[in-house]
């Protein structure tokens, strides 16, 4: 038997370009389910900077690795590309419950928030389909490091304060996140007064607030200055890497919700409008060798930039969360809705994407409601057939394209 569960939708601060974006749609709504409690979770992820191979994975509950509270429930080894899978026991309480990775050599440990125990005992088994920060990343990581820098505590660690968070320190996570991955992926060399990447971060974030800093410009500096000079580009490049990247697109984004049983984005269809964006920038197929000093540090790998296209197409979104579509040039769009997380692939004559990202509502002022109304989310655990008001979701997505492998990022409304 299931049980109904309920997920909030983040409200997206929306981009000038996405707010000058016009829609309409027409919908109907839909219901889904959760799980049951039970004794234990089953946990499937990745240690991903670049792959992490024969990381070792540690959960705990209360707090992090290493930090005052923490209580281990579970430990394993990730295979050859960073993956690994445990089952957990956990309690059915409400305390956080978080993700720890060390490379075999020390240097790169990272830490990830899951959110409630009991949240995931309910889930059962996830993956970071459903639970994005089932990716234990410099994402992840950079994010706990502002949290604590502000004066957080992990026993005070709830999915709603670590949304706060998200959505209020977005660019200084982000200018951490290039921090680590600098180092982690060998474009930037350790510096001689840190032993590890976590405690890097948290160095850096505590440097940022103490001195005020509250844009990535400023966290960006202090990063700069923890590195050296000369990894300036490659923390610049870095930044709109990790904000182009499928996989942590979504952790940028409530990646600690977990998404199961209720598909947030109504069934019905829609108008799907927005831009997409080549960043210019290839993922390497491996990390470049670890520099020997800050003094030289590899470049990221570049391609041929293209120019910004519009995407402008109706897509259907069913009652189980397939999306299906096409555009006004021909593309063919197919994907998929958990919870608020949307996966798409987009097919066009010269290219072809595949995306990924989370779905935010959009403000009532900024969709039209000239047309029959969707009806109220099911990610608010009910559904209606009414039609008195409209719909619209904001998509922030990051991606690459099938051939070539070039971060894209596509910012849009549906």
């Amino acid at each position: 038997m299931k049980t109904s569960t309920s997920h909030p939708i983040r409200p997206w601060t929306l981009m000038p370009l996405a707010a000058a974006l016009a829609l309409s749609l027409s919908a109907c709504g839909g219901g889904g389910g959760g799980g049951v409690p039970g004794s234990s979770a089953s946990l499937s992820g990745a240690v991903i900077d670049a792959p992490i191979a024969n990381a070792t994975v540690t959960i705990t509950t209360g707090a992090p690795l290493g930090q005052g509270g923490a209580t281990t429930v579970g430990t394993i080894t990730a295979d050859a590309q960073g993956n690994y899978s445990v089952s957990v026991a956990l309690p059915n309480t409400s305390v956080p419950v978080f993700a720890n990775a060390t490379s075999p050599d020390g240097k790169v440990v990272l830490t990830a928030y899951l959110g409630s125990s009991s949240a995931m005992l309910a889930a059962g088994t996830l993956s970071k389909t459903n639970l994005p920060n089932l990716v234990i990343s410099q994402v992840t990581t950079a994010a706990l490091a502002m949290y604590i820098a502000n004066g957080g505590s992990y026993a005070n660690l709830t999915p709603a304060v670590y949304a706060a968070l998200l959505s209020q320190d977005h660019d200084d996570i982000l200018a951490v996140s290039a921090a680590i991955k600098a180092v982690a992926d060998g474009y930037c060399a350790m510096p001689a007064d840190h032993h590890d990447t976590d405690g890097m971060a948290r160095a850096i974030a505590k440097a940022s607030v103490a001195a005020g800093t509250s844009n990535s410009t400023s966290a960006l500096a202090l990063a700069s200055q923890t590195l050296g000079s000369s990894c300036d580009d490659d923390l610049k490049n870095l930044m709109q890497y990790i904000a182009s990247d499928d996989t942590w697109t979504p952790e940028l984004d409530l990646g600690d919700l977990i998404e199961q049983g209720v598909v947030a984005v109504a069934p019905g269809t829609y108008s799907l409008q927005g831009v997409i964006a080549q960043s210019g920038m290839s993922a390497p197929t491996q990390p470049p060798a670890t520099p020997t000093s800050s003094a030289s540090a590899p470049a990221i790998p570049q391609s041929t930039l293209v120019p910004p296209s519009i995407l402008a197409a109706n897509v259907t979104v069913d009652s189980s969360g397939n999306v299906s579509g096409s555009s006004t040039d021909g593309s063919s769009i197919t994907g998929t809705v958990v919870g608020n997380l949307m996966t798409l692939t987009v097919k066009g004559a010269s290219s072809a994407y595949t995306l990924a990202g989370k779905v935010g509502v959009l403000p009532t002022g900024f969709v039209s409601s000239s047309t029959p109304s969707a009806p109220t989310s099911s990610a608010s655990g009910t559904s209606s057939s009414s039609a008195s008001a409209t719909t619209g979701y904001a998509l922030r997505m990051g991606g690459r394209t099938q051939g070539g492998g070039v971060l894209t990022r596509f910012d849009a409304v549906l």
